[in-house]
């Protein structure tokens, strides 16, 4: 029998309900581990979805806004909510979901912790020379710095020279999660989905980094050149009204869909069912969890040759040359037309990467 883990506080402003490949990640890793053991300390943002998911859930989550302080930095006050926390429930070790500057509140709690790094948190806090100075700091104590491609170990390395501190973690599934009891056909008669229709789906946050504005152009002049497609886009953020606006300007209400974030796991996992590719085009991306789910959907993926995508996509993918429009339609049109080979999707399980997680956080 395994030993049972210490009192551990994720503090993370990523966590489901919130969609997104960090979310997920993380919480597959902690929902498997002993609940009574973990707590989770995460940002709020929708507090009535967010209630009903945590009641749900075996272990202690807690929600607060992070940045709520007068004074720069606003996340001081954060320092004092999780004095709290660890004293009230004897934590033994913290584990930050992403990096963000705030890990500097360890140097007041003197605690042992572990660092994760998905991608945008690496690009987004190391832009600058006292980023980088700053980061580097914030994890020159940790004990492990877990990223989820060897592309972001490379590129972490580069800031950080301390390779027997970083362990590479590719991102799993929950299999289960698309065992769905309605056939493709029955779905697509319930979308309003006619036989001679391609469905392309994209999933992410809305940010530029995503490149769903290129996806969307891409679409728009694919449906111009009569083909009939519809294209789903599944999540929120920062770019939803730029995206919604520009489905406007071209017309395309009724061909092109922003879903927003889907936070039933079965609903979710229709979309794959109905889909006929998976579009990708990510200006940036550190691994990508959802390629791994059109993976074991059998979907043709398209997607650019950047990042650590090349690690997550497998055998069925086509690539663009480049990020232009013109590259990614010609790309979509191959991808539509690939012979699909059937992926064994049993490397892709959570469970099996249980037991490396539990060595790497806790030498279990």
């Amino acid at each position: 029998m395994e030993n049972k883990i210490p009192k551990t506080l994720l503090i993370s402003t990523y966590f489901l309900p919130q969609i997104g490949g960090a979310e997920n990640y993380l919480y597959n890793v902690y929902s498997r581990l002993e609940p009574e053991n973990i707590f989770v300390l995460t940002q709020t943002k929708n507090k009535i979805s967010e209630a009903d998911f945590d009641h749900q859930q075996k272990f202690t989550i807690w929600r607060t806004d992070f940045f709520d302080g007068k004074f720069k930095p606003t996340w001081w006050p954060l320092i004092k909510k999780v004095k709290k926390i660890i004293l009230e429930n004897k934590i033994e070790t913290l584990h930050f979901g992403h990096y963000a500057h705030y890990i500097f509140l360890v140097r007041w709690l003197k605690m042992p912790y572990v660092v994760y790094f998905h991608g945008t948190d690496l690009d987004n806090y190391s832009q600058s020379f006292f980023g980088q100075l700053l980061m580097k700091y914030n994890i020159t104590e940790s004990c492990r710095i877990i990223v989820g491609s060897n592309f972001l170990k490379n590129k972490l390395l580069k800031i950080y020279n301390q390779p027997e501190k970083i362990e590479v973690i590719n991102p799993g599934l929950n299999l289960s999660e698309f065992e769905i009891v309605e056939t493709r056909d029955q779905l697509r008669e319930q979308f309003k989905i006619g036989n001679n229709t391609k469905v392309i789906l994209s999933v992410g946050h809305l940010n530029y980094s995503k490149g769903f504005d290129l996806g969307i152009e891409a679409v728009r002049n694919l449906i111009q050149a009569g083909h009939q497609i519809k294209y789903f886009i599944l999540g929120a953020g920062s770019e939803k009204e730029n995206l919604q606006k520009m489905i406007g300007d071209f017309g395309l209400d009724k061909q092109i869909f922003l879903i927003g974030e889907i936070s039933d796991r079965q609903e979710y996992a229709k979309y794959f069912k109905i889909a006929d590719l998976y579009l990708g085009p990510s200006r940036n991306e550190g691994f990508g969890i959802v390629f791994l789910e059109a993976q074991v959907n059998n979907l043709p993926i398209v997607a650019y040759r950047v990042g650590g995508i090349e690690e997550a996509v497998g055998e069925n993918v086509v690539f663009s040359k480049s990020l232009s429009v013109e590259d990614l339609q010609k790309a979509i049109l191959k991808g539509l037309q690939l012979e699909v080979k059937k992926v064994e999707v049993g490397q892709f399980d959570w469970g099996q990467k249980l037991a490396k997680f539990r060595k790497i956080l806790y030498n279990a």
